[in-house]
């Protein structure tokens, strides 16, 4: 009898296991404009797995997401200060879906002198010159674009002067920006 009461205590407090949402990053980085990580976790420190996650306040104000790498990680983005509240799905032991409420979040103005670039929505067509320029060019050598990512127009220009096989290529400075400006704004 003493082995089933035994089994039943143990049974009864591994399904009770607390679940809880750890912020990733120092107090002082909860400021608008910042990725903010948290991790979902029991509380014995092991990671779980997030079935969904969904902001539910402050939501016209911020964007969310599971890491597309790491499932017991989330992620969120102010625009705006504010306190934000984050509801949290997952799977417990037995495979039933869970929720646990985060609110324990306020996200303050990021400071005055810091620089924010904001994310501009461009005309697709914006780099076809220089996608064009290196398919004709580049493309049957550097068969990816994505392999020379990032590469400033003095560096094209020292590869098409340096590189023997490159040699041939003769190109004006707005072409070789083209190429350059494509490359640094590959999706």
């Amino acid at each position: 009898m003493m082995k089933l009461w035994g089994a039943l205590v143990f049974f009864i407090s591994s399904m009770a296991a607390a679940q809880e949402v750890v912020p990733l990053f120092r107090n002082d980085s909860l400021t608008t404009f910042v990725t903010m990580p948290f991790r979902l976790q029991d509380d014995g420190g092991q990671s779980m797995p997030i079935v969904s996650m969904d902001i539910t306040s402050s939501k016209e104000n911020c964007q969310g997401m599971i890491d597309p790498k790491i499932s017991s990680n989330f992620l969120v983005k102010c625009t705006k200060d504010g306190p934000l509240s984050v509801d949290v799905y997952f799977k417990d032991s037995s495979g039933s879906m869970m929720r646990i409420v985060y609110d324990d979040i306020t996200v303050t103005k990021i400071s005055e002198s810091a620089t924010v670039l904001q994310p501009v929505t461009e005309d697709p067509d914006k780099y076809k010159a220089g996608r064009d320029l290196f398919a004709t060019y580049c493309m049957k050598c550097h068969q990816a674009a994505h392999d020379k990512a990032n590469k400033s127009v003095s560096q094209i220009k020292s590869a098409i002067t340096n590189i023997g096989s490159m040699k041939s290529i003769k190109l004006t400075d707005a072409q070789v920006k083209s190429i350059s400006d494509y490359l640094n704004n590959l999706d």
